[in-house]
């Protein structure tokens, strides 16, 4: 998520608000009380963007919900924290962007689907291979981007399809060789991500998602591009397909058939 002009505030500063967003970091800090930290911050309703990175959390203090306007949390770094109490705390926030990276993840609680002004949420760098993670997103139904990247997946579920809402996915540096034809229910996503995957082939299931425009695939093993899109209206404005193992003679014939693209590339490593 993108940051303009902010206010930093830490736990040992005036807090000198100024009607920016304001932003509350408190990344490492584990001697911290945060309850204490939480309780004593002045003009609470201010507070946009909380960071609570490598705290080595259980609990989050229910004097969270001091912070009316959170719209940015960041919880990256804290795998032993009970992320159902701490959905249940933050069921009446107005979270927008939710960081919940390298946590050790497998499953997410059911409770996730309560955070329903979510637009955003980084899941990189945990384990969330079962498919019962797709349904509880599906219930976001304000969510737009998510972040799946690392995370070991070898394979996507066909339960990928309920993701409706989606306009953004990133699923690169998995180990993924394929994906199911239920991506093309993601009737809403604009721009996927599938870069440092296990890719062989150029599947037919991207010409088939309805409104994608951007598809990342560089860093794969494709070789060539399927001749059906001589044949098929497509939506896709926009392939990267560097590091791929493509041939000059095979690009020659990318650069035709994508002629009208606003983006394409596949330059190849030096």
């Amino acid at each position: 998520m993108a940051v303009k002009k902010t206010n930093t505030v830490s736990e040992s500063s005036k807090f000198n608000i100024k009607n920016e967003e304001t932003i509350l970091n408190l990344t490492g800090k584990t001697a911290l009380d945060l309850n204490v930290a939480f309780k004593n911050f002045p003009s609470p309703e201010q507070l946009q963007i909380l960071i609570l990175d490598s705290l080595a959390l259980k609990t989050i203090p229910t004097s969270i919900s001091r912070f009316t306007q959170l719209k940015h949390l960041s919880l990256v770094s804290n795998p032993d924290l009970d992320f159902k109490q701490t959905f249940d705390i933050l069921k009446k926030s107005p979270l927008e962007f939710l960081n919940l990276q390298k946590n050790k993840l497998t499953l997410l609680p059911e409770n996730t689907s309560s955070l329903q002004f979510l637009t955003e949420i980084n899941l990189a760098y945990n384990n969330l291979k079962d498919e019962k993670n797709y349904l509880i997103l599906s219930k976001l139904t304000h969510l737009k981007e998510v972040w799946l990247d690392h995370n070991n997946l070898q394979e996507t579920p066909k339960k990928i399809g309920c993701l409706t809402q989606i306009t953004r996915l990133y699923l690169g540096h998995n180990q993924l060789e394929s994906l199911p034809k239920e991506l093309i229910k993601m009737k809403n996503l604009r721009v996927l991500h599938l870069e440092y995957n296990n890719f062989n082939t150029f599947s037919e299931v991207f010409l088939e998602t309805p409104s994608l425009l951007l598809l990342h695939l560089n860093n794969n093993n494709i070789k060539e591009i399927p001749r059906s899109f001589e044949s098929e209206k497509i939506s896709l404005k926009g392939l990267i397909l560097d590091n791929n193992p493509i041939s000059s003679k095979e690009q020659t014939w990318i650069e035709k058939e994508f002629s009208d693209f606003f983006l394409l590339s596949f330059d190849q490593k030096k």
